[in-house]
């Protein structure tokens, strides 16, 4: 991917936290970029910073105890980081729109569905309350909700965790935005739903030709819905590439304990799944050297002394690069890089037996 096809890029975005245990370092010099039309899946354990590194960039972590200690976040060139509140309202919404991880939570218990979807309509497009309440009930219609328009003059509480979840994609792409996270979409919904919501984002986006910023720990959500991938472990970006260079090459122990651990429905395979043992480390004292060498089952002494760089791998012809931040993959490394696998007694999973 070209420099010129980007429309967001992140680069050493570093958050911290100030608690009364001391100050949490959330995430540690995050880079990642996304273009027009293209889904960015952001992939990695709860705890590992993938919901504070969009809020952080969209201006809704609370400073204090938050702040952004350094880094830089571009849409179209323009810097975003470090807007008040107010000022980042011509970006939320409007430019930048989001799904949040728990719609119970996050829409309005007081007020319909139809109000807090024409809301935005009315502050960024200056729609008067007519317009917005028609407008609306389109977009409950174009999210599938059925008799949009009673659906609207209803609350939260009387929606289906499915209709929530639509109702907040509804929100989202009310202003026609040029990027739309979506944080953990399909969290507490079941299979069928999932599918659903899944699909419609891919329509959705196919139709405005919108970026999508999709935050997970599902890699079957990943494999039907990414075009690229950023694996984060203890608040960086430890891997990252095409989904298939992630599937099928990928490059770090992390990602490959990932992959062990995923249910497959391939009948070839009998074995069970394998746990990431251990625990992620402790982000009020982050470890000198690489985060996941406690838990890695190929980590050498340089591992827990110095943090290793990203080191750049062949790549798939996509056009986007693939790179992995461990020192396996250094020149001086007793271990071959094509010898890396996950320490378990079958095969890696694959990218078809999880679609």
């Amino acid at each position: 991917m070209t420099q010129a096809a980007e429309l967001l890029t992140v680069e050493n975005l570093n958050v911290e936290f100030d608690t009364y245990g001391g100050v949490v370092q959330a995430v540690r010099g995050v880079d990642f970029s996304v273009a027009a039309g293209e889904t960015l899946a952001i992939v990695g354990e709860s705890g590992c910073g993938k919901s504070v590194t969009v809020q952080s960039m969209m201006g809704l972590i609370p400073m204090p105890p938050g702040r952004i200690t350094q880094g830089s976040a571009r849409l179209r060139g323009q810097e975003i980081l470090g807007r008040s509140r107010l000022q980042g309202r011509e970006i939320r919404g409007a430019q930048i729109g989001m799904i949040f991880q728990d719609p119970m939570t996050a829409l309005n218990p007081t007020m319909t569905i139809g109000d807090q979807i024409a809301e935005p309509l009315q502050v960024h497009r200056g729609l008067s309350r007519a317009e917005a309440a028609r407008e609306a009930i389109r977009l409950l219609e174009v999210t599938r909700i059925p008799e949009a328009a009673t659906r609207a003059k209803q609350y939260p509480f009387e929606f289906s965790g499915g209709m929530l979840q639509r109702a907040m994609i509804a929100m989202a792409i009310a202003c026609k935005p040029e990027i739309l996270i979506a944080d953990e979409p399909t969290t507490a919904l079941d299979v069928t739903i999932q599918a659903q919501i899944l699909d419609l984002l891919q329509e959705l986006q196919r139709e405005t030709g919108m970026a999508i910023i999709l935050i997970t720990h599902d890699l079957g959500v990943v494999a039907r819905m990414a075009n690229s991938v950023a694996v984060m472990y203890a608040g960086k970006v430890v891997e990252r590439g095409s989904v298939d260079d992630i599937f099928y090459r990928s490059a770090h122990p992390y990602t490959l304990g990932l992959k062990a651990a995923m249910p497959s429905n391939d009948p070839t395979r009998e074995q069970s799944l394998q746990p990431i043992e251990g625990s992620p480390p402790d982000l009020f004292s982050p470890p000198p050297g690489c985060g996941y060498a406690p838990r890695c089952p190929h980590a050498m002494k340089v591992c827990q002394q110095q943090q290793p760089l990203e080191t750049a791998l062949s790549s798939a012809e996509t056009g986007r690069p693939h790179g992995s931040r461990c020192w396996l993959h250094d020149a001086d490394s007793p271990f071959k890089p094509a010898e890396l696998h996950f320490i378990e007694s079958g095969g890696e999973a694959e990218k078809g037996a999880i679609l």
